[in-house]
């Protein structure tokens, strides 16, 4: 009998973080109850966190650009449709 079993490879980025000395006990504390590492807990903190705001738009997000061409972009919108919008209000 043969078995073939497939397995993704989780790639790791090792990286230092700073944090309060109470969210580090924190931390440390959530690690120990559950039986798992301190970067495990930060991990699937992040992990909550993130995914929970992927795709939504932060509210000051479009404050500067909100629809509103750039000058530079009017001279070539006025070349290409200048004349066309001429004729069509005739």
């Amino acid at each position: 009998m043969l078995f073939i079993t497939s397995y993704k490879m989780n790639i790791m980025a090792r990286t230092t973080i700073s944090m309060p000395e109470d969210l580090a006990r924190m931390a440390q504390r959530e690690a120990q109850r559950r039986g798992v590492s301190l970067s495990a807990v930060v991990r699937q903190a992040l992990e909550q966190h993130l995914y929970r705001y992927r795709g939504r738009k932060l509210p000051w997000q479009g404050i500067v650009n909100r629809g509103v061409p750039a000058a530079r972009d009017l001279d070539a919108e006025l070349d290409r449709d200048w004349a066309n919008d001429i004729v069509g209000d005739r």
